[in-house]
């Protein structure tokens, strides 16, 4: 009775206060949000201020408040914040900081008092940003946009602990800063912190990986494309002794793993060598040096200048002089005169030697050499001598070094060439005192030139002619042939047709540069030289794979092939083009018997500069799937307009021909001695067109051969006016990946297409009576970029066409009025629009399931109607 009674008293002091028992309830779960509120936002701030004493908190914790302030906002190192083993520092004050736990840089407890905690971890894939933390602070981390692709660094004073420097090197794209930076930005016994992002190892040159054991380095010289590494090392620590982690990327994967260090570390690291050296070297006059009264100058110079005498030397056997004034100041045993470039940089006032330098650009980088110009006084007067080789390392860098002071043949000097110069600090111009020796098949004649140099320099804007690398064979076929317009021109004469190296470090021993490459060209071998030309600029292509088949005939196609070092070979003449190809065809299995694969271009076809690369990405998917039986290059429905994602590719029934990849097994089986038969027609007119769609091929939405107008006239006037002349798009992008190459396996393939057929937008029909009158597109699609969007058509049977070709002419895909629709795969058309992708499905195609309930297809009726 009495519990009724309280029960009672509560409720109505409830309904007196809050109104009702639920909205007592409503103000009880504002309030439980409120101290969680309480607890997560303000609460941990009194928790970690209660760690501090009281007198010391604010200025400790303004202290790293203060130096993460200065990493955001200048991205640069404060050359004076000390990284003292504070509890401050290991506390989450930074909006950034959101790992900090209880011991410093994550670590399980805290380091002996005589060792410092790290931690490094490198970054993941192409966003994914490194951290590096020492003694309890973050220094780069995620959200302080101080590092990104290549390798970051941050350099430690081993001594007071200080921040010296923060730096992200793009070694990706080139290490010269990197390596320059190993030589002169980091003193002796200084700490470096290291972790890579994304890509760190394409132009890491050996130089920089030999220089960085200097560190204490031995992994780095391992690291591969998109590899995994950190490391914490010092400047004078022994090749593999300091702390480092590298992850190769696994086969098939387009990153590693991310790797990470941590613990803790005393300073030094190890015991460390006396051997760096302050560099650049730089090497003064010596006193005792040999003389020759006036340098071999014959007339007295006066006052506006001074004798010179520079010789090269005679081969390797005779070394290298430079006479300045009467005094040899470079010669053998004087100044470390030798192998590469000698320098001799004299002041102009008081026509004195102030400076010389010997660098070996045949063995060693020119990063040295590179300092050595940069740090010219004004008006400074350089004397240079090339002995023996200087041209094997010379970077394009110091080339520029000596443009700017005057040189105008330095990008001339090829290997073993002798080269002279004098120049100026400030010069406007060229300067006239410059002489190269071209070294050709044998050592080159020495220079040796004894002249009076002026003390001020008059630049001449007019570059003198540059010693041209001839091409005897290039100039000797164009003196045999002609029509070949600029490729024969004087000014193109000499220019060497060399393959384009492989760029693209991911296609390294692919499968693809060990397959054949068939050439078949027709009668316009002016279009045969530029299907050469552009065939040796895909990288990486090996010029002994390319064959060159001709009618017996002509030598013409020959002599084009041997120019490019190409292979050829000669058939028994033929009137038609087609029995010419079936031979090419034939005869390629015969030369190449071990080969898989063969890649064949057909007459007056342009491969663009990924040709190559396309078929590489793909390959894959031909070497798994057997319904495949080869890679197009050209897409037949490849327009304008519908053809805008040079990333995407396709599978569809036919041979689309100008440019393809053709599986062995499979021409062994449905083509060898049936061509006739199959393939009587050209392969843009019918080839393995006889509806029976057993196999299919890999295409591009965006082409990648160009195939050259048609001139000329023929019974078939329209279909090639169709196929050649409408303005199509052909691919310009050489770096483009073709995306979910993967779901190009059928079964995956099959369930995609469901995918993004079932979850594409219907476009109505109710204007397609502009289609089908020819009076418009007939569909409203949003101005938008990749969507997928469908038609849905009826149709009697699977060969009922009609209503496909007539969408097909209203959005532009191929279309004649005697030949069937293009680019199908299981009665489907897919195509690309204004960067969305495009779906045509017809009622006899299982996609049509995926038709929504509520839409109403193209029906034939309208077409009759029409």
């Amino acid at each position: 009775m009495r519990r009724n009674m309280l029960a009672k008293l509560h409720r109505r002091v409830i309904v007196r206060h809050f109104g009702s028992v639920k909205g007592f309830l409503v103000w009880v779960v504002i309030v439980i949000l409120c101290v969680y509120l309480l607890d997560c936002c303000v609460l941990t701030k009194d928790r970690i201020e209660s760690i501090f004493d009281s007198r010391s908190t604010v200025t400790e914790v303004q202290k790293f408040i203060d130096f993460q302030s200065q990493l955001k906002l200048a991205q640069i190192s404060p050359s004076q914040t000390v990284l003292q083993p504070t509890l401050a520092s290991h506390v989450n004050l930074s909006k950034y900081a959101e790992k900090r736990l209880k011991f410093p840089c994550g670590l399980k407890e805290n380091c002996p008092s005589n060792q410092h905690s790290y931690f490094i971890k490198s970054g993941f894939e192409r966003n994914g940003v490194p951290t590096i933390c020492f003694n309890g602070i973050y220094i780069i981390e995620p959200g302080k946009e101080n590092a990104n692709r290549g390798l970051n660094m941050v350099v430690i004073n081993d001594k007071t602990l200080t921040i010296e420097d923060i730096r992200t090197f793009d070694v990706y794209k080139d290490d010269k800063v990197f390596l320059r930076y190993l030589k002169l930005g980091i003193h002796a016994n200084h700490l470096v912190l290291v972790a890579s992002q994304d890509e760190a190892s394409y132009h890491l040159s050996d130089d920089s990986k030999k220089k960085f054991q200097e560190f204490g380095s031995s992994l780095l010289s391992e690291i591969k494309f998109r590899d995994s590494y950190v490391m914490i090392g010092q400047k004078g620590l022994p090749k593999g002794k300091a702390l480092e982690k590298l992850q190769h990327r696994e086969k098939g994967v387009g990153f590693s793993d991310a790797v990470e260090l941590s613990g803790c570390i005393p300073i030094p690291l190890s015991k460390l060598t006396d051997s760096v050296k302050k560099e650049p070297e730089k090497t003064e006059e010596k006193e005792d040096v040999s003389l020759e009264k006036n340098c071999g100058v014959a007339d007295d110079c006066g006052t506006d200048s001074f004798p010179v005498r520079l010789y090269t030397g005679h081969e390797n056997k005779v070394f290298p002089k430079i006479c300045v004034n009467g005094k040899y100041v470079m010669a053998e045993g004087i100044n470390e005169a030798g192998r590469g470039i000698n320098i001799v940089v004299v002041d102009p006032k008081s026509k004195q030697v102030i400076r010389v330098g010997h660098f070996d650009t045949f063995q060693e980088d020119s990063s040295n050499l590179e300092i050595f110009l940069e740090v010219l006084g004004d008006r400074d007067i350089i004397l240079v001598v090339a002995f023996d080789e200087a041209s094997s390392k010379l970077s394009d860098h110091a080339k520029s070094l000596f443009n700017e002071v005057g040189s105008a043949m330095i990008q001339n000097v090829k290997f073993r060439d002798n080269w002279v110069f004098v120049g100026q600090k400030g010069i406007s111009g060229f300067g006239e005192i410059e002489l190269v020796e071209s070294a050709g098949k044998s050592w080159p004649a020495p220079i040796d030139k004894r002249l009076c140099v002026p003390l001020h320099f008059k630049g001449s804007r007019i570059k003198p002619d540059p010693i041209a690398t001839k091409n005897d064979k290039r100039l000797e076929f164009c003196k045999h042939y002609d029509g070949y317009g600029e490729f024969c021109d004087s000014s193109r004469m000499n220019e060497l047709l060399t393959p384009a190296p492989l760029s693209d470090k991911t296609l390294e021993n692919n499968l693809i540069f060990q397959i054949p490459i068939l050439l078949v060209p027709g009668l316009n071998f002016n279009a045969l030289r530029m299907q050469l030309e552009t065939l040796l600029m895909n990288p990486g292509i090996r010029p002994e794979m390319v064959m060159v088949m001709h009618d017996e005939n002509f030598k013409e196609p020959g002599a084009l092939a041997e120019l490019f070092s190409f292979k050829t070979k000669k058939l028994s003449s033929s009137t038609r083009y087609i029995h010419l190809f079936h031979k090419a065809l034939e005869g390629i299995w015969e030369i190449y018997p071990e080969a898989q694969y063969v890649i064949v271009l057909e007459e007056e076809v342009i491969p663009t500069q990924d040709f190559l690369s396309f078929h590489a990405q793909c390959l894959p998917v031909l070497q798994l799937d057997s319904s495949l039986f080869g890679i197009s290059a050209w897409n037949e429905n490849g327009y304008k307009q519908v053809s805008t994602i040079p990333t995407l590719a396709y599978r569809t029934e036919s041979i689309p021909g100008l440019g393809f990849l053709l599986r062995k097994d499979f021409y062994m089986r449905e083509m060898h001695v049936k061509l006739d038969r199959c393939c009587h027609n050209r392969t843009w007119n019918g080839w393995l067109r006889h509806g029976e769609n057993r196999w299919e091929m890999i295409v591009p939405d965006v082409s990648r051969v160009y195939r050259r107008p048609y001139e000329g006239s023929t019974g078939q006037l329209d279909l090639l006016q169709e196929l050649f002349n409408r303005p199509r798009i052909t691919n310009l992008d050489m770096n483009a990946k073709i995306t979910g190459v993967d779901e190009l396996v059928k079964e995956k393939y099959e369930a995609m297409l469901d995918r993004v057929i079932a979850s594409s937008q219907a476009l109505h029909t109710s204007n397609v009576n502009d289609c089908l009158l020819g009076n418009g597109l007939g569909f409203y699609i949003p101005e938008t970029n990749g969507n997928s969007f469908s038609v849905y058509f009826e149709q009697n049977n699977a060969s009922d066409t009609r209503l496909l070709s007539m969408l097909c002419k209203c959005f532009g895909l191929f279309h004649t009025k005697d030949n069937k629709v293009r680019g199908t795969h299981r009665g489907l058309i897919r195509f690309t629009y204004r960067g969305n992708m495009m779906f045509f499905v017809g009622s006899s195609t299982s996609y049509f399931r995926h038709k929504p309930n509520d839409y109403k297809p193209v029906l034939i009726k309208w077409l009759t109607k029409t």
